[in-house]
């Protein structure tokens, strides 16, 4: 009966992680940049799926953000590769919602690192292979920044920015214009004025961040806790009868 018991357990237990492990999230994401940028998904050491970017020759391109539905399990992560022209004026704004609420570009949980990588305007969207490879340096802290930090916000999307008004996709008027501040930069709007930041850059953040929290991004969604819950109050039941 014990043994029985411990099975019906373990098979429990596993039953609930299995269906933790498999639940994804629909997310919707916005995104324009100046001059370039590609969107990627993937773990947090690499890059699995190009969604898609945009190499931005008009003003108009800039103020015209591409709007992605994507479904991927909720461990994963958003990255966004982007480099300029290092004239006039540089920068990536984005938005994505994950069912929680809008997440924007400014908000503390974007991670950015710097490659020291130069691509120029128009160039074919990084590789997943070298997107990984650098991901990894990145995240071990050897390459141009020194691993990810926070991205530097400045200008919020209306008509008082550089770019004026990002209009298209919904983008909130709370989204801000974010990018990689290399400190090597000393004129004003910097690090938004033309210059080369050790681009090309990559900006980064989980899937299943929440709305103004920073520091605990990774809150079980209401199902997962709820499906934890179940199966302590499941493990707890066994318990008591094997007790008995």
């Amino acid at each position: 009966m014990k043994m029985r018991t411990l099975l019906l357990a373990l098979t429990l237990i596993l039953a609930v992680q299995h269906l933790a492990l498999a639940q994804t999230i629909t997310f919707d994401v916005t995104v324009t940049a100046d001059n370039q940028y590609g969107l990627y998904t993937g773990t947090q050491t690499q890059a699995l799926n190009y969604a898609g970017g945009e190499y931005a020759i008009l003003a108009s391109d800039i103020w015209s953000p591409e709007s992605y539905t994507m479904t991927l399990p909720e461990d994963q992560f958003i990255y966004v590769t982007s480099w300029s022209d290092h004239a006039t004026y540089q920068g990536l704004m984005a938005q994505f919602d994950n069912g929680s609420g809008l997440i924007l570009s400014g908000d503390p949980q974007w991670q950015v690192t710097a490659t020291g990588i130069t691509l120029d305007n128009g160039a074919p969207p990084v590789s997943l292979a070298d997107l990984s490879d650098q991901i990894v340096l990145a995240n071990a802290g050897s390459n141009a920044s020194g691993g990810w930090g926070a991205a530097f916000a400045g200008y919020y999307n209306n008509a008082s920015s550089l770019w004026g008004t990002a209009i298209g996709g919904g983008m909130d008027s709370s989204a801000r214009w974010m990018w990689y501040d290399s400190g090597m930069d000393s004129s004003p709007n910097a690090p938004f004025m033309g210059f080369n930041h050790d681009e090309y850059l990559i900006f980064r953040i989980p899937i299943k961040a929440r709305p103004g929290d920073p520091d605990n991004p990774s809150v079980p969604e209401p199902a997962t806790a709820l499906l934890l819950a179940l199966g302590s109050i499941g493990l707890l039941a066994l318990r008591r009868r094997a007790t008995r």
